[in-house]
This record gives structure tokens, sequence and C-alpha cells, in this order.
């Protein structure tokens, strides 16, 4: 009779070796929650902030944080503007349209330029010739430049900052996954698909699409800090959102005939815009480093990087 072995132990579900992953990397846990709170107050303002966004009152205008509040409530933790609104509750509100011009930007960008990277990749002649040679005519010019010449023709608004942006970040994400569909194209996966006679639709979103994802994702995060940079610059030049809408760049600009005399009108939107863009960066780092088959296994399983000069072969020494 045979001896009795015991059960193999269930593997680990990704999901909770990315999460202890995280746990161990505290600047990137820290960055993750900064913008899970962000996100928060983009999505309900109106429970987070302390009070109206819109509220005037000239006898408390440009008063310094912790300044007692009017109606005995919770006092101004950041100050007040030049128009005696609270700067807390207007950046709380300004998070939204941040925020909105950011992830937005970002998806309508990723998708065209992603579709179009693939496409031009996998199909080749003169369909990548035409999507490659327009990727090169617009990344030749720089994209603020552009942005603030369409706006200053078309308007500023919401959806006006969305759409340009939109159409001037694509043709970053064209060609790195036109890059990434050159190389995958030629793997055994696709090979094997079109000798089963797939079509070349089946083919780009059921093969090349999944594998694409990984790098995408962290190409968007760092999409999004950028996006939220150039909404703040071009609210703060007057082409993005127009007052009385709160806009951490629109905030600054108001804010800055009285930078020596009411330094946190400025100074608090500026940490926001800084925080905000410096928490995606990290976590696009963190997301860059766990997507790496070669040193993913460091970050799932705590291990540090050997200070020696051996080579490093892509798995425990």
């Amino acid at each position: 009779m045979e001896p009795r072995t015991e059960d193999a132990p269930a593997p680990i579900p990704a999901w909770r070796r990315y999460l202890v992953a995280i746990w161990r990397d505290k600047l990137t846990l820290f960055a993750l929650l900064l913008l899970i709170f962000f996100i928060l107050a983009a999505l309900f303002p109106g429970l987070i902030a302390p009070k109206d966004p819109l509220s005037q009152s000239l006898s408390l205008r440009n008063e310094p944080p912790m300044t007692p509040a009017a109606d005995g409530g919770l006092p101004h933790l950041f100050g007040t503007d030049p128009l005696g609104r609270d700067v807390l509750s207007r950046l709380i509100h300004g998070a939204r349209v941040s925020l909105s011009v950011g992830f937005a930007g970002v998806i309508v960008s990723g998708v065209i330029g992603v579709l179009l990277g693939v496409t031009a990749g996998y199909l080749r002649g003169w369909t990548d010739d035409l999507v490659m040679r327009t990727v090169d005519l617009t990344m030749g010019l720089p994209f603020l430049v552009l942005a603030i010449f369409v706006l200053h023709v078309i308007g500023g608004g919401l959806t006006n900052i969305v759409l340009i942006l939109a159409l001037v970040r694509w043709p970053l994400y064209a060609r790195v996954s036109r890059g990434l569909t050159l190389a995958l194209a030629e793997t055994s996966i696709v090979e094997a698909a079109r000798s089963l006679g797939c079509s070349q639709r089946r083919i780009i979103f059921r093969h090349l699409l999944p594998n694409l994802m990984s790098p995408m994702l962290v190409l968007a995060t760092l999409e999004l800090a950028r996006l939220i940079l150039a909404e703040a610059s071009l609210s703060f030049l007057g082409l993005g959102i127009q007052p009385p809408e709160p806009s951490w760049g629109l905030m600054i600009s108001d804010g800055r005939p009285y930078i020596r005399t009411s330094w946190w009108v400025i100074t608090f939107p500026g940490i926001f815009i800084l925080l905000t863009a410096l928490s995606a960066n990290l976590l696009a780092t963190w997301l860059r480093a766990v997507s790496d088959p070669a040193q993913r296994w460091r970050w799932l399983t705590g291990q540090k990087r050997r200070s020696s000069g051996a080579a490093d072969d892509g798995g425990p020494a």
C-alpha cells in the first residue's frame, strides 16, 4: 500500500500577492491612498468639503489658515481667497475638475492611440505608413503650445480641454503600442491563430490587445500626472476652466497677485497638484516593476536587490 501524500497547498491568488507587495512598499502605499482620497473627493465633494466653495464673504477675504468662521462652525482650515471663499472647500471641489480631465483624457487618448497603434503594427503596409506619419507630425509640435492655440480659437471649458488633450496625446500610445505589436505579431501564439484561420479582428482583440494591457496601464498612469499638470497650466493661463468653477490651476492664477501677502492662496493648490502628480508617478513606477517578469519576484517575495555584482538572472538566488 502506497504511503499517503499530503495535499499541496493552494496557490496564492495573484491579487493577494500584489496587495502584499504594495503593503511592503510604504511609499507606494501612501501614494495609492492619497490618490484614492483625491478620487473620493472628486466623486463626493459635497460630503467632504466643509463649506460651499462658491460662498463669498468680503469681510473674510484673504484670511490666514485656521481663521474662525463667521457662522461659528468649522474654521477655515486653509484660509480664504480674495473673495472670502474657503480655500479647502474649493480645493476639494477642484479635485473633480483636475481628475476628470486627467482620467477622461487618458481614456480617450489611450483608446484612440492603442487601437491605431495595434492596427498599424499588425497590418503594416500603407496603414502603418499613414498612421506613423500622422504620429510623427503630431509629436513634432509641442503639445501644450498646440493645446493653447486650439483652445484660444474654440474657447475653454471642461469638454474642450479633454478633447484637445486627448487629440494631442494619442500619438504616444500609438507609437508604444505599435512597437509592442510588431514584436507580438511574430510570436507563436499569433502564428497559431493565423494558421487556424482566425480573422484579423479576432487576432487583434483576443491575442494582441490583452498582452498590451500591462504596459499601457503603466503609460496611462504616467500620462494621468501629465494631463493634470497640463490642465493646471491651461487654467492658470485662462484657457481652461472658467470662473467661478474651482480648479487648482485657476486658484493659483487668482492668487498670484497676493503671493506676497496671502501665501496660502497659491501654496495649498500647488501642494495638491504636486502630491497628485507625484503619487501618480510613484504608482506608475511600482506598476512598471511588478509587471516586469524579470523583476516581479523581488516585489512579490519582498526580497531586496542584491548589492553584489552578480548578474541578475530574473529569479531568486
